[in-house]
């Protein structure tokens, strides 16, 4: 019950010809797949003679392979080139049949349960898992089946429990986001309860170990609403921003997953975590559309400290006109 693809190993630079005859492919990369059977045995008919390489991938076992679009030409330069050590590489002779064994490691599985505060479950909550990359800057982990496919695109069940499986062995983080849709906003809550990532636990799993009991539990009651307008630093008006950001003062980290569109003037952030922050209003700034009696003004980018110990509303974030180009060279 797993999926066998065939990868042609050496590619056709013409986009017209592909290097199969057994269906219609919508790029000379893409290559003709069958599903093995229940004792594992598959079977690929009336292909080309060449090579190819050989590709294994079932949910909750680790492929050597991320191939998300189903081509070669979806992975980077790096990964292609190193497919000859990473995949099973065959012949294919005119009017033979080519045997082939492939062997798939059971993947390692996190699970556990997301909740409120208060007890309730998060249902439909899709976790996100991260791992480090060459570089040691924590990313996405993408496996080669989608969490919502594993989860039948539902996320969390109704008890708010989770299970990914088919990760390699290694250490992962584990985020929920917290949204509101209303502000366009979103903030993600870290394994061990936390809103900073460098605040966050790590898990480490072996190959095929099941790890569970990975709990995240959002903190809303610790969460304050954080509300103003920016206003221009001559006039007092309201100004319009294309975004206002959330950063840490720390590091000035952006704290939010999104930014909080300005709409006439003012924003709100509905789930801030206490500490010291930075508000920003950058992007396109500008005045408010005045009647088509004077032209719109842009504005320079500001920001404002603030420390968060509770709902907060009224903050206001001044901006100052932008120079013409020549003023602003001048100086």
């Amino acid at each position: 019950m797993a999926t066998v693809t065939l990868l042609p190993a050496v590619r056709s630079n013409a986009a017209s010809r592909y290097p199969f005859n057994t269906q219609e492919m919508k790029s000379p990369d893409d290559g003709p797949s069958a599903p093995t059977q229940f004792d594992g045995s598959f079977a690929i008919r009336d292909v080309i003679p060449g090579s190819y390489y050989v590709l294994a991938e079932k949910e909750g076992y680790v492929s050597p392979i991320r191939l998300p679009f189903g081509t070669i030409s979806s992975l980077s330069k790096e990964e292609q080139d190193s497919l000859p050590t990473l995949l099973t590489t065959i012949t294919v002779i005119a009017n033979r049949a080519t045997n082939v064994e492939i062997s798939l490691p059971k993947g390692a599985a996190i699970s556990g349960r997301v909740r409120f505060d208060d007890g309730l479950p998060d249902t439909e909550a899709s976790v996100s898992v991260l791992h480090k990359d060459k570089s040691g800057k924590w990313v996405p982990y993408c496996p080669v089946f989608n969490y919502y496919m594993q989860t039948g695109g539902d996320g969390t069940d109704d008890r708010g429990d989770f299970r990914i499986p088919g990760l390699p062995a290694g250490e992962y983080l584990l985020s929920v986001s917290l949204e509101d849709w209303g502000s366009n906003y979103s903030i993600d809550i870290y394994y061990g309860d936390v809103t900073r990532l460098k605040d966050t636990k790590s898990i480490k799993v072996k190959d095929g170990e099941e790890s569970s009991g990975n709990n995240i539990v959002i903190p809303l009651g610790k969460l304050h609403s954080v509300s103003g307008t920016v206003i221009s630093a001559e006039t007092g008006e309201k100004v319009m921003a294309e975004f206002v950001q959330l950063h840490d003062a720390d590091d000035d980290s952006t704290v939010a997953g999104t930014s909080a569109i300005v709409g006439q003037g003012e924003f709100r952030f509905p789930y801030v975590p206490e500490g010291k922050y930075t508000l920003k209003a950058c992007g396109l700034v500008m005045d408010l559309h005045r009647n088509g009696v004077n032209p719109a003004r842009e504005y320079e980018g500001a920001s404002q400290p603030v420390i968060v110990h509770g709902d907060m509303s009224g903050v206001t974030i001044q901006v100052k006109p932008k120079l013409p180009a020549a003023a602003a060279a001048a100086q």
